[in-house]
């Protein structure tokens, strides 16, 4: 069974660490959490008008937001290719999930995506 564990901000900054190179690969780049940032992700554009990847850090979870239905896969797949690396280096487990952006009106929008990665531990 599955639990989640409060690893605490050092085992969340080694993982923010480790993906910089990710981040950077894919031009995602970092936004301090806050409530506004959540609820109006889809206010931050880049200077063309698309919506501007960012991730964020909240306790045991790292967040990315507005990901292009144009790169999602290859996010996905470089994200499952260094996540058993990652996980002997720091000693812990990840769970990468994927979600659905949502419009103002709550539909779901299926040109950008958010991906969720959490620090697990197998108990």
């Amino acid at each position: 069974m599955k639990h989640l564990k409060n690893y605490g901000t050092s085992k969340i900054e080694e993982l923010s660490e480790y993906l910089q190179e990710f981040f950077d690969k894919f031009h995602i780049i970092y936004k301090e959490y806050n409530d506004d940032l959540i609820f109006n992700h889809h206010n931050y554009r880049n200077p063309d008008g698309s919506l501007q990847m960012y991730h964020t850090v909240q306790h045991n979870t790292i967040l990315i937001q507005n990901i292009s239905s144009k790169i999602y896969l290859d996010v996905m797949d470089e994200l499952s290719r260094i996540k058993s690396n990652i996980e002997l280096r720091l000693g812990l487990r990840m769970k990468a999930s994927q979600f659905d952006e949502h419009d103002d009106d709550g539909k779901a929008n299926k040109k950008y995506y958010a991906i969720e990665i959490e620090i697990l531990v197998i108990r």
